[in-house]
């Protein structure tokens, strides 16, 4: 069954990337490597990796869920656990194989600042309100402004810390809109430009 299946490939990708970011980063602290295996396992990292697959060719889906122009994050994220487990009960070894292609594949397809999979932003990026919220205070000692207005489906957010924008994100809420645009500040502002601002 699907769901038994993306149980086990869960526990093997949780598995596989805890060694990577253990030989990886050999001066990262406990809490650092667990925020660092959480920003690389989630659902739009999972997704991504099984649209790379194909893998939305080969599911079957229900009558309302195929009709949806695209198959839905949460589904293809599931899917691709559900093959790397069915994969460790075939070889164990294969797994790591795919893993390692993908990361490989990954970096390939990134474009401009877009940080790479075992990127150390990505630490930053797991939740990055809270940590420009960090940043700023610990060089200004004032937190970002956060300024949205609704766009077409969705909403439009800058962030501003004294009237500068950092950055700006869409998003379908304003949350989601907020956490884009934090973001795109820390992604295209270095801490260094931002002790500058």
């Amino acid at each position: 069954h699907n769901e038994r299946l993306e149980f086990l490939g869960d526990a093997v990708l949780d598995h596989e990337l805890s060694h990577l970011l253990w030989q990886k980063f050999p001066d990262l602290k406990e809490g650092e490597l667990s925020r660092f295996r959480s920003s690389l396992v989630n659902e739009e990292t999972l997704a991504q990796w099984a649209r790379a697959l194909g893998l939305q060719e080969f599911i079957l889906l229900g009558k309302g869920e195929s009709q949806k122009e695209e198959v839905e994050t949460a589904i293809l994220a599931d899917a691709f656990e559900a093959l790397l487990g069915a994969l460790s009960l075939h070889e164990r070894q294969r797994p790591q194989e795919v893993i390692s292609l993908w990361i490989e594949l990954f970096d390939e397809s990134c474009e401009g600042d877009e940080p790479r999979f075992f990127d150390r932003l990505r630490l930053d990026l797991f939740d990055p309100k809270t940590r420009l919220q960090e940043l700023t205070l610990e060089h200004f000692k004032v937190t970002p402004q956060y300024s949205c207005q609704e766009k077409g489906e969705g909403f439009q957010c800058h962030v501003r810390l004294n009237e500068k924008i950092l950055g700006e994100g869409h998003g379908p809420s304003k949350k989601k809109a907020e956490v884009a645009a934090a973001r795109s500040a820390l992604v295209h502002h270095s801490i260094e430009k931002i002790q500058e601002i």
